[in-house]
């Protein structure tokens, strides 16, 4: 099920499509064997106090949060084969390297996951009335009669 993540302060999505890893294997695996992370997807890691990219193949933007969802570290593009902590940490966001500084998050925000909004319905087409013939003919229509030629005015 997709899920949504939001910036409280911004009132704004920060990822569109965000996995949930709750469990030791699903921790584990993170994001290894992906190529790359698009600008609406995260990966929320819980519990979770560090993190690391040793054989990830792309840099990632990680986002340390407490207990209550409070932003309280974050380490913009962190590397492959590289790790990164928190002791104040309850869980981790990663997203696409340098998605934190477009989506605005800073220290003290609180951040939370909500459902996906549901897929919007389609409507029923418009049935588009045929347009009104115009009162002023167009050049194809005009007779192809040679005008007169317009009178001079007599000069003031």
């Amino acid at each position: 099920m997709a899920q949504t993540l939001m910036n409280d302060r911004t009132r704004s999505a920060v990822a569109l499509e965000v996995d949930v890893a709750a469990n030791r294997a699903t921790r584990r695996r993170g994001l290894l064997g992906r190529e790359s992370l698009s600008a609406t997807e995260g990966l929320l890691l819980t519990p979770c106090k560090a993190v690391h990219t040793v054989g990830m193949r792309f840099p990632i933007d990680v986002i340390f949060i407490d207990r209550d969802g409070r932003v309280v570290r974050i380490v913009p593009s962190l590397a492959p084969w590289r790790i990164a902590m928190s002791a104040r940490a309850n869980a981790v966001i990663e997203l696409a390297a340098g998605h934190a500084a477009v989506s605005d998050i800073r220290i003290g925000d609180m951040l939370y996951v909500a459902p996906a909004p549901p897929p919007r319905q389609r409507t029923t087409p418009v049935k588009h009335e045929l347009p009104v013939k115009s009162e002023t003919p167009l050049k194809s229509e005009l007779s192809s009669e040679p005008r007169s030629p317009i009178e001079e005015h007599p000069p003031c």
